[in-house]
């Protein structure tokens, strides 16, 4: 992909971010953290650095103690990736400088975070540390990160926490259903109801049938600045994220610049793990699915998401709705049985 077209400069007024100039990429910088998050992050990179040492050091007492060992370091490469990431942004700088894997680390370790730090304290305490490591063993998905799962744990886990999401897709739509009647324009309402149409009848809408609606998505009432707190939470819930406005706001810009970078560092060059991760998180099971049908998934998702900015990031968070509603494979996780949502009569 060719470099980024052009570039917004952002500037910082009264802890506000304001655009210097409007473009179809997303702003390139993020605004410094509140001094909670501040302590708390600095905070944690005491932590990590305190125990990381005396961890490595010790040689715990419990089954397959050498596997373990072996992905705390990952655990603590990862950490350290992070702290630098999150430093570099905070200073200003430009995420389209950022690679994939350095945007993906900044944005899933903070869900990690306290964990990390539990396992890492944990670890060192004789005795305790031992019998916390096969204690998490019997219960990995909740006191392991992904870094301890082998394969079919991070089969089975993700498939698991795709399959909450997709109990909210007809909430979402539930909600869509009622916001578009609110559009004035009435070709734009067709244009949307027309979508709705398409995944009633187990279809999905074509790359250029979303890119059509994308302008809806920045202004009221489908804008996330105007979109009802309930129907922000399910949005958050269907993305796996937070269900507060400002922080799914960011973590849709941050989103936007990992498929960016992507596309600029090729998606056919992704390990099949980074792509069943990818298709996963975007709400596609690609358990199932070919390698190709995988790669191709996330190609039809960039092609849109590369036309989207943080003014219509709402667009972004509708699109695991709309492109994998009606997926065979996303189906066969809810056990062969249709989704609740059907429009009403009437309407």
């Amino acid at each position: 992909m060719t470099a980024v077209l052009c570039r917004s400069r952002v500037v910082l007024r009264n802890r506000l971010l304001i655009r210097c100039c409007y473009c179809t990429d997303p702003k390139d910088t993020l605004g410094p953290p509140t001094r909670f998050w501040r302590y708390t992050v600095n905070k944690f990179t005491y932590v990590v650095e305190k125990y990381e040492q005396k961890l490595e050091k010790k040689s715990p007492k419990a089954f397959n103690v050498y596997k373990t060992i072996k992905s705390i370091r990952y655990i603590a490469s990862d950490t350290k990736d992070y702290f630098s990431v999150t430093k570099d942004i905070w200073a200003g700088r430009e995420l389209h400088t950022f690679t994939r894997r350095e945007l993906e680390i900044y944005q899933d370790m903070q869900k990690d975070m306290w964990k990390i730090v539990s396992l890492l304290v944990l670890a060192t305490i004789p005795v305790i540390g031992n019998a916390f490591v096969v204690i998490g063993y019997m219960f990995p998905k909740r006191l392991f990160t992904h870094h301890l799962w082998n394969e079919a744990q991070k089969e089975e886990f993700g498939q698991y926490y795709l399959t909450t999401r997709l109990t909210h897709y007809h909430n979402v739509l539930e909600h869509l259903d009622k916001q578009v009647y609110k559009i004035s324009k009435k070709e734009a309402q067709q244009n949307l109801l027309d979508i709705l149409h398409k995944l009633q009848t187990s279809q999905h809408p074509t790359v250029d049938e979303v890119l059509q609606v994308k302008s809806f998505f920045s202004k009221y009432p489908l804008s996330i600045e105007e979109l009802p707190t309930l129907y922000i939470r399910q949005l958050g819930k269907i993305i796996g994220d937070t269900e507060r406005r400002y922080h799914l706001r960011h973590s849709g810009l941050i989103l936007l610049h990992i498929d960016r970078a992507m596309v600029r560092e090729g998606i056919e060059n992704m390990t099949d793990q980074d792509i069943c991760k990818a298709c996963l998180k975007r709400g596609l099971n690609p358990y199932g699915l070919v390698k190709e049908e995988r790669v191709q998934f996330l190609r039809t998702w960039t092609d849109i998401t590369k036309e989207l900015d943080e003014t219509n990031v709402s667009l972004l968070f509708h699109c695991p709705v709309f492109l994998t509603y009606n997926k065979q494979t996303n189906i066969t996780l809810m056990k062969g049985k249709r989704y609740l949502w059907r429009r009403k009569q009437g309407k």
